[in-house]
């Protein structure tokens, strides 16, 4: 599975670290990066992968704000 999270910029802030994103309808789920990877790990999905870029995706914000995304490939052994 490939997931996109727009990160936010602590447990209880409230805000995204793209202050656009806090206008964004859509961004509902404002989480910081430990707790999507807990996320994961706790379900049983094995991360593959994790990077802040994945090349010719969302390059129009990873090139101002380089860690505002966590890109992750995951993979589980029970789906």
């Amino acid at each position: 599975m490939f997931v996109v999270v727009p990160l936010g910029k602590g447990e209880h802030c409230g805000k995204f670290n793209i202050p656009a994103y806090d206008e964004d309808v859509t961004h509902v789920t404002i989480k910081s990066l430990n707790l999507w990877s807990k996320l994961y790990e706790d379900t049983a999905w094995t991360t593959e992968q994790v990077s802040f870029d994945f090349p010719g995706c969302k390059e129009n914000w990873t090139s101002e704000w380089p860690q505002a995304n966590e890109f992750f490939v995951l993979s589980n052994s029970q789906i």
